[in-house]
């Protein structure tokens, strides 16, 4: 096999793969879910931002 000395590596290539979407699953969807509760679609708590990191917070507890 002429690749068989990369076997090894797609494995790493894909959980680096499924760490970086997982990473940006997690913000985009904490944004919107703070987004629709400033909005007024959702509990007004979920919109919540903290104070010197400004992410929400409680946005993301929800996601859990």
């Amino acid at each position: 096999n002429t690749y068989s000395w990369l076997q090894w590596l797609i494995p790493i290539f894909v959980s680096i793969s499924t760490f970086g979407s997982l990473n940006g699953v997690t913000f985009i969807a904490a944004r919107i879910v703070a987004t629709g509760a400033n909005e007024g679609q959702l509990p007004v708590a979920l919109g919540y931002l903290h104070q010197s990191l400004l992410t929400p917070i409680p946005a993301l507890m929800c996601e859990v």
